[in-house]
């Protein structure tokens, strides 16, 4: 996207000075939409930190062999190591080359935000299932050519963190798009910065279907107003466009959202699930369903 002006101040904070660009998808998730002097070395810091414990996190490996963007691409391995299994079910490791090895991406599904009328999550975030990706190699071919049944795979996720760089991607379309509004109005924005930790009050899963594009990523700015007199912005993002993974819903502006939030707190404190880590074990084999699209496949287990 060309022809973006420059902010000139930090939609984080609103301060001034020391005034960065901010990718508003990360780079090495391809993210070419840069916003010129947006964000604050200060608020900068804290959401690369968000970005480096989901890219450097349950992403890393996927990022390697898919050859993602990087600033330090000589740093990146020249193998990986996978665990396969036998035709009798035993398991091996084998060492391999970044283009001859696949990456199974797991990406927590949550339930729906509590705004959007989900059930009430006065903090963390309700993990309720999870979604895969495969990158690279066709995996029936990799597991003929090393006549193996199947494979094992097991990451552990930083949901919180992958929930926070959710809001931030939300946040910066919105402001790309709309322009600053108020900060008090944004329920995200504590969420970013690391101020609250209500995060599936205000993000989740969604069910929406986005319009076919040849984008990597999706994001979707709507307003909508509501019968009980507010008006709100959300955001519907669609990671890996064209693959079966869900979206994602988040509520970037309520303009009395406090209030909201304290109502439903006052109601409730019993029906909310902290969720900060989520660790996923899985095995694969050639009986589980296969969709192939776009020279990838996405597995689901059966």
């Amino acid at each position: 996207m060309q022809g973006i002006k420059p902010l000139n101040e930090c939609m984080y904070c609103g301060t001034i000075e020391d005034l960065t660009d901010e990718h508003i998808i990360p780079l090495a998730l391809w993210g070419d939409i840069i916003l010129p002097k947006s964000s604050c070395k200060s608020c900068a810091e804290i959401t690369s930190k968000i970005e480096r414990k989901v890219l450097k996190g349950f992403m890393q490996d996927t990022r390697n062999v898919a050859n993602a963007p990087s600033r330090r691409k000589n740093k990146r391995p020249k193998s990986v190591e996978r665990t396969l299994l036998n035709q009798d079910g035993t398991s091996f490791q084998k060492t391999f080359s970044l283009n001859e090895s696949y990456s199974i991406l797991t990406v927590p599904e949550f339930s729906k935000a509590t705004i959007f009328g989900g059930a009430t999550i006065v903090q963390g975030i309700n993990v309720i299932g999870h979604q895969q990706l495969a990158f690279g190699v066709n995996m029936f071919e990799f597991l003929e050519d090393n006549n193996a049944q199947g494979i094992q795979e097991s990451t552990s996720i930083d949901v919180i963190s992958f929930a926070r760089l959710l809001a931030k991607i939300a946040y910066g379309m919105a402001v790309l798009h709309n322009g600053i509004f108020p900060r008090e109005e944004s329920p995200i924005l504590p969420i970013i910065l690391n101020e609250s930790d209500d995060v599936g009050f205000w993000i989740g899963s969604s069910d929406s279907l986005l319009s076919e594009s040849k984008a990597k990523h999706l994001v979707l700015t709507k307003h909508q107003k509501y019968s009980f007199s507010y008006v709100h912005t959300k955001s519907i993002i669609q990671l890996f466009n064209g693959s079966e993974l869900e979206a994602f819903e988040v509520a970037v502006r309520v303009p009395n959202w406090k209030s909201i939030y304290e109502n439903n707190f006052s109601l409730t404190n019993t029906n909310n699930r902290k969720e900060n880590e989520f660790y996923f074990q899985s095995t694969h084999t050639e009986s589980h369903s296969k969709l192939q699209t776009d020279g990838k496949i996405t597995i689901k287990p059966s």
